[in-house]
């Protein structure tokens, strides 16, 4: 039982930590959000949704850390 509670105390700091991060890099330095969250709860996931443009939707963190997108970052469009 132990093991259980380290390993969800674990998961989610790792969430935390994760979401952290994203805030971090998708807001710029005046403070002012370019992007919110946006809880998918039928694929059960965060996304990030840009204020200046709603159907620039992010929802897959691992596009994050992928380089050489075209315009100004990875992103997905809602159908």
């Amino acid at each position: 039982m132990k093991m259980v509670a380290f390993l969800a105390l674990l998961l989610s700091i790792w969430a935390i930590a994760v979401v952290a991060w994203m805030m971090l890099r998708y807001t710029p330095a005046g403070g002012d959000a370019q992007y919110v969250f946006l809880w998918d709860r039928w694929e059960n996931r965060v996304c990030l949704v840009s204020i200046g443009n709603p159907s620039r939707v992010i929802c897959d963190p691992r596009s994050l850390w992928v380089d050489g997108q075209q315009g100004d970052g990875p992103s997905a469009r809602r159908p």
